[in-house]
């Protein structure tokens, strides 16, 4: 009896009208060698939220607004509410005066 390989990469292909799970098999005969994984510096990726939060509160204040929730700001970019919470030091840092 063989085993059936492990699929290294598993996800879902959608359609329209359907979704259909994908899963992806190494070929035969391959000897799999575990990459160690390089992560982006926090730093960097809370640096390109907070970029994005600040250009869309200038643009709320182009708008006449004065204040905006953290819930607004994180659906219209489509953050989560923790990630804006996340980004207010850095934004304070840019002169928005925030909670």
């Amino acid at each position: 009896m063989s085993s059936q390989p492990t699929p290294i990469r598993v996800f879902t292909v959608s359609t329209s009208t359907a979704q259909f799970p994908v899963q992806v098999y190494p070929p035969a005969g391959t000897q799999l060698v575990e990459v160690p994984k390089i992560e982006s510096a926090p730093d960097t990726r809370a640096a390109k939220i907070a970029d994005a939060i600040y250009g869309h509160v200038q643009a709320v204040r182009a708008l006449g607004r004065n204040e905006i929730s953290v819930s607004e700001v994180a659906r219209a970019l489509g953050l989560s509410d923790a990630d804006v919470m996340q980004a207010l030091p850095l934004l304070r840092t840019k002169g928005v005066k925030a909670p």
